[in-house]
């Protein structure tokens, strides 16, 4: 598996070096706090972890509730993950393979939230987990033969219990709150982190924004 953390560009540019170090240490812990079974972290690959289980469930198990922290957890960002099952191999503790290389691809189909698996995973989980999931496509990667179908996360299977907003400068989760900055545009509310987001996004709303959600 690995996870990636959404808009970790958009809030290094904007907050500096520092604030992605924290971020990163953040992922880190919460990452540890979410292992399942014998599910391990392996690496960290700038703000991307590879994290393996010999059991598939201990894996899904695992991103569910590094997904569900994360995004209870004010100021870090939103992840995104792939999951694959195949044969890896080792050798100075690192790991190789067909199966890692797919799984790093995959990755980049994922949306901000989205946790995607190939069919290979997804035949391996028990039928109750199964039904978690549903075909999204059906797609071409470098250097792989055939086309491997996509599967995602329902995305029913999460609720927003946490009324959590999404700073659309430098994606930061924030906690709702009395204290928090926000602007009106086109009739819809945004909310900031600091004085230095809201006001980038008064300056150009348009860079940060889905024009064709808001009109």
């Amino acid at each position: 598996m690995f996870v990636d953390l959404s808009g970790y560009t958009a809030l290094t540019d904007i907050h500096g070096s520092y604030t992605a170090f924290k971020t990163i240490e953040v992922f880190q812990e919460i990452a540890l706090k979410s292992l399942v079974g014998k599910t391990v972290i392996r690496e960290r690959i700038g703000d991307e972890l590879l994290i393996t289980s010999p059991e598939p469930t201990d894996l899904l198990t695992t991103v569910l509730k590094l997904r569900r922290i994360a995004e209870q957890t004010s100021e870090f960002l939103k992840i995104k993950a792939s999951l694959h099952y195949g044969e890896l191999l080792v050798s100075n503790d690192k790991l190789f393979g067909a199966a890692l290389n797919l799984a790093s691809r995959i990755i980049s189909i994922a949306k901000s939230s989205q946790i995607v698996t190939s069919q290979d995973f997804v035949d391996l989980l028990p039928k109750s987990e199964k039904v978690l999931f549903e075909k999204i496509d059906s797609c071409k990667f470098k250097n792989v033969g055939e086309s491997i179908a996509i599967f995602k996360l329902r995305d029913s299977y999460f609720t927003n219990d946490s009324m959590n907003v999404v700073d659309p400068v430098c994606k930061m989760i924030l906690i709702s709150n009395n204290e928090m900055l926000e602007q009106e545009h086109l009739g819809n509310r945004y909310f900031f982190c600091s004085q230095k987001c809201e006001k980038l996004f008064v300056q150009n709303p348009y860079l940060f924004i889905n024009v064709s959600q808001d009109l």
